[in-house]
């Protein structure tokens, strides 16, 4: 799963770097999962949070980063339905994605399920 910016990260970076405020790197990011409604709401989920730490995200090569260990949600307490997106974010609930990506192939996470991305599947992308 590569990405690509969202709107209001690529303004942040944009005003640090010319002339602006600061960015300010958030101690976690949240990967959040989006099924054809938005983001997946209820049946036990909720973000999973991913320190923001050199050993979670090893130095970039050609542009990336790659999330350097398994990602897992909670056990689906109810049906997710078909998640085909996905967004890292810097608050566990609220803001607008850093990074977002499209799921392919997307996947059902049914209830009873774990919705895991192993070490090296999820990749934040400056292009």
């Amino acid at each position: 799963m590569t990405s690509g910016k969202g709107e209001q990260h690529k303004n942040q970076i944009l005003d640090h770097v010319l002339g602006g405020p600061d960015y300010v790197r958030p101690s976690h990011v949240f990967l959040a999962l989006y099924n054809e409604n938005g983001e997946v709401k209820g049946g036990g989920y909720k973000r999973a949070a991913i320190p923001n730490i050199h050993n979670n995200f090893p130095p970039a090569k050609g542009g990336s980063k790659t999330v350097a260990g398994a990602v897992n949600f909670p056990v689906a307490t109810s049906d997710w339905g078909k998640i085909s997106r996905a967004a890292l974010h810097s608050h566990p609930t609220e803001d607008q994605p850093l990074y977002h990506a499209t799921i392919n192939p997307a996947r059902t996470v049914p209830e009873g399920a774990v919705a895991d991305f192993p070490s090296g599947t999820i990749t934040a992308s400056e292009s």
